[in-house]
């Protein structure tokens, strides 16, 4: 299974994701974000909330699990060691 998102300008990222499986379901930080029949012919579209975590695609068929996707990000957060900074 894989699965690519689309950077876009909003609080949202279009997920697009492919498998062989019957069903997926979507999971940000192991919150459920739904879960599609999977189309055979075409990709599945998830829109997902902007926000760092682990990321999880997991494909069913019935009621057993298949397949498993994960990719997961950090945040950064930076701090001036300096309060009075001159950019150049």
């Amino acid at each position: 299974m894989r699965f690519y998102s689309i950077p876009v300008f909003t609080p949202f990222v279009l997920i697009r994701s492919k498998a062989f499986s019957s069903t997926i379901k979507l999971l940000l930080n192991g919150r459920d974000l739904g879960e599609q029949k999977v189309d055979q012919y075409r990709m599945n579209f998830f829109t997902v909330p902007y926000g760092t975590g682990k990321l999880e695609a997991i494909g069913f068929n019935g009621d057993k699990e298949v397949t498993r996707a994960i990719v997961e990000t950090t945040s950064l957060y930076l701090e001036p060691n300096k309060s009075n900074i001159r950019i150049i």
